[in-house]
């Protein structure tokens, strides 16, 4: 679960590696609102990772919505943060020749363990 569509692209780039075994939401702000929505759509989504800003809003969006989760029932929750302040701050700091370079030239070859 991202706060942005451009921060979950960021992560996809950073971690491609088995992208499309996974479910992706965006929530377009800090509200959990189409987290549940997906959850409840799709309820055998039980492995949730929230992936918000680093930034005071969203570790507090993040305690939030776990909390939230846990009152629902789901066990399997987990954070990552991004080391700045969002996913897109992280790529654009892994790639820094995105920049400058056409998005075909940049290659951060990084790939999640």
């Amino acid at each position: 679960m991202f706060e942005s569509p451009i921060d979950m692209l960021s992560f996809l780039t950073l971690y491609p590696k088995g992208w499309q075994q996974d479910s992706y939401v965006t929530l377009c702000s800090v509200a959990d609102r189409a987290l549940f929505r997906q959850l409840e759509n799709h309820t055998n989504l039980q492995k949730i990772v929230l992936c918000l800003d680093n930034d005071e809003a969203g570790r507090q969006a993040t305690e939030r919505i776990a909390a939230k989760l846990s009152e629902k029932g789901y066990a399997d929750v987990s954070v990552l943060l991004p080391a700045l302040k969002d996913w897109n701050e992280a790529v654009q700091a892994d790639c820094g020749k995105m920049k400058t370079a056409p998005i075909e030239e940049a290659s951060c070859g990084m790939v999640m363990q």
